[in-house]
This record gives C-alpha cells, structure tokens and sequence, in this order.
C-alpha cells in the first residue's frame, strides 16, 4: 500500500517486567523504593547488550524495515546509562558526559555498522528531577550524535523516576525546537499533539522537522483524515473507501452488451 515500516530497538534495563529473569542497570539502583534490585551491568554484559543491538539491526535490514529508531527514552537502559539519577558507576560508563554517553555511542556505531537507511533516535530531554538530566545536557548529547550518522532525535521526556508531570498540549515541542535551532539536526515533536492545527503550526513554524502522533491515532485510526479536515486540505482517499475500490478498477473490465439481433415474427 505505499507505507514504511519502522522499527524501534531499545532493552528496558532495570524496568524487565518478568519477575522470573533479572533486570539490568548501569547501577543497582531500583525505578521505586517499592522495586526489585537490578542488577549492575558488567563490562562483558555492556559488550553484550552493544552486540544485541548489532544484531537487531540486521534483523531489521533483512526484514525489509525502512527506518530505525534507538529508544535511549522513559527510563529504558540506555537512558539509565545517560541520567545522572540512575548512573552511579566510577568506571568509564559513569561520570561525566563523555562517560556516560559511552555505551549509547557505542551502540549508535554497532547499528550504523549494519544499517545505512535512516536513524532515529529517542530521548527523554528532562527527567523531571534535580540533578538529573535537561535539555541543555541534550545539546551535549545531540551534537554526538549527529556527529554519529543520527539523522534525527525523536524529543519525549520523563520515565526515569515516577513524578508528576504537568503536561498539556505540546509540551515537551520546546525541547525539539531548542535542539532542531542548537544543534542543528532534524528532530521529531511529541507530547499531546492531538489536532492537525497543532501539527502543523509546529512544522510551518520550523520548531521541528516531523510530528509524531501516537495516543491520538489509537483513539482515532482515522486522525489523518481528522487532521486534514482540521486544516481544509484535500487528501487522496483510499481507492476501498469509494464506491468502487482502486483493486477493482484495476482488475475488472466492463462487461460490453451483447449484440441484439433483430427478429420478426
């Protein structure tokens, strides 16, 4: 039907539901007082999860999928590597920035080593928490991973600890904005972008270079066609949802009236 297929790799770290195998983290530290203690990664298990994310790239090749996205988000493990909040390692994953971006460079290069298409990447630019991380870190962070062949960093925010957050529409757009402008890199916008108004403001008014629409496409399989009615603009209607489908069209041919012969009685 014309769609691309994109694919979203990411290892949960310390938040592994299956309470019947371990969870991993860059420390054992757990999300709340209330969890499980994981466990801190060794360095032959960070080789692993880099060589695991090697080869879910060329899983992802061989399927045929058509962009890739790195979920370094939502307190996932690669953000726990990246936020001072769940990093506390003194070996050369923990630290500074340079430390603690390490194992996310390293897994940036491992997937660039089997996949040239495009590449995304998703981050949560704040952790809603003192000390923890913001979006002036990201400009850090970003400039890296442009250098490193990203093509565009997906900006959702959150997921390290369970805060409240106040959200409304278009919240976390200001992070995709400051990055788009600072680092010069292409940036996706999310976070309560429910009308194609709302869409569209944020393309035309260059705050970032794609909007990325979840919640509202599960509660309306036909947002698209919400959104372009939102906007008054015209969009090409799939060929099942007219009278005659385009498979139809294509495939039947009009059935030409046999000639009537003239008769007498």
């Amino acid at each position: 039907m014309g769609a691309k297929a994109g694919a979203q790799l990411g290892h949960a770290g310390r938040q592994y539901p299956i309470e019947a195998l371990p969870s991993v983290a860059p420390s054992p530290v757990p999300f709340t007082p209330e969890s499980r203690v994981p466990q801190e990664l060794t360095i032959e298990g960070i080789k692993e999860v880099v060589e695991a994310f090697r080869q879910s790239a060329r899983r992802a090749r061989k399927a045929g999928f058509d962009v890739i996205e790195i979920h370094t988000a939502h307190g996932y493990l690669l953000n726990e590597f990246l936020s001072p909040k769940a990093n506390f390692r003194t070996d050369e994953y923990g630290g500074s920035h340079e430390n603690r971006y390490r194992i996310v460079r390293e897994v940036i290069d491992a997937v660039r080593s089997q996949w040239e298409g495009p590449l995304f990447l998703r981050i949560s630019s704040t952790d809603y928490l003192d000390g923890g991380n913001t979006p002036a870190d990201f400009l850090i962070y970003g400039a890296w991973m442009k250098e490193q062949g990203v093509d565009l960093i997906d900006c959702s925010s959150g997921g390290m600890a369970m805060v409240k957050v106040d959200s409304y529409p278009n919240y976390q757009v200001p992070a995709a904005e400051l990055i788009r402008r600072e680092v010069g890199i292409m940036t996706g916008a999310v976070g309560l972008i429910e009308t194609g108004r709302q869409a569209d403001e944020i393309i035309r008014n260059r705050r970032a270079d794609i909007v990325l629409v979840g919640r509202e496409m599960l509660k309306d399989p036909f947002w698209a066609r919400t959104a372009a009615d939102d906007l008054k603009v015209a969009i090409e209607v799939p060929g099942q949802y007219t009278r005659y489908g385009s498979a139809w069209q294509r495939t039947v041919k009009p059935v030409e009236a046999a000639p009537v012969e003239a008769t007498m009685a």
